[in-house]
C-alpha cells in the first residue's frame, strides 16, 4: 500500500507507546483517532496507552515510515512495540521489563510537545531527575521538598546500571512499594 506523507509528521519520543504516537499524529493532522490505526492494522482504534502490533499488517512499519517521512530504523529505535512486530525490518532486542506511564510534562514542553505523551519505562523509573518530578502521579508532583527521594532514586538507578545481568529488581521494588502502602 502506497502511503502519502502526512502534512505534519511529528517525530516520536524515545520509548513512546504506539497509541500515544498515533494519537499525537492524528491530533496534529486533525484526523479521527481511528484513522491511522485503521491504515496500519485491522483494528479500528488503539488506546493512547496501547502498545502492541498484534493486528498490524506485514508492511505496517514501512507504511508508518512513509506516512511520517522517517526511516523505519528511527521508528524502531523510538517505538519499542515496533520491535515486537512479526515482520520488523531490523532486529533490535530489549530485555528490560517495563511499565507504561506519562512522560515528564516539563521535558515534553521543552521539546515543544504540549499534549500527553505515554512512554514505556523501567519499573523503578518514577522520577524525572532534570525537573525533579514524581511521574506516576497525575499531577507529577515536585520533589524539591523531598531530597531523600531524589537521592534514593539516583542511587537506585546507579545500582540498576551496575548490574551485570539485565536488571531484575522489579520484584524487590514492587515489594518495597507494597510495604510502604501497608
Amino acid at each position: 500500500m502506497h502511503q502519502q506523507l502526512l502534512p505534519i509528521a511529528l517525530p516520536p519520543v524515545h520509548h513512546e507507546t504506539l497509541g500515544s504516537y498515533l494519537a499525537r499524529l492524528a491530533d496534529a493532522n486533525r484526523l479521527k483517532p481511528s484513522t491511522l490505526p485503521a491504515l496500519l492494522s485491522e483494528a479500528r482504534h488503539l488506546q493512547r496507552d496501547g502498545d502492541h502490533t498484534r493486528h498490524w499488517h506485514p508492511h505496517a512499519i514501512d507504511d508508518l515510515a512513509a506516512l511520517t517521512g522517517r526511516p523505519a530504523t528511527t521508528l524502531l529505535h523510538a517505538l519499542p512495540a515496533l520491535r515486537e512486530h512479526p515482520n520488523p525490518p531490523q532486529a533490535i532486542t530489549e530485555t528490560t521489563e517495563h511499565r507504561i506511564r506519562p512522560a515528564c510534562r516539563d521535558c515534553m514542553a521543552a521539546r515543544g510537545i504540549h499534549g500527553l505523551v505515554i512512554q514505556r519505562a523501567a519499573h523503578h523509573d518514577h522520577v524525572c531527575l532534570r525537573h525533579r518530578r514524581w511521574l506516576p502521579a497525575g499531577d507529577q508532583y515536585r520533589l524539591d521538598a523531598l531530597p531523600e527521594v531524589m537521592r534514593a532514586n539516583i542511587r537506585h538507578r546507579r545500582l540498576a546500571r551496575r548490574a551485570d545481568a539485565p536488571y531484575t529488581g522489579q520484584p524487590v521494588h514492587l515489594a518495597a512499594q507494597h510495604k510502604i502502602r501497608e
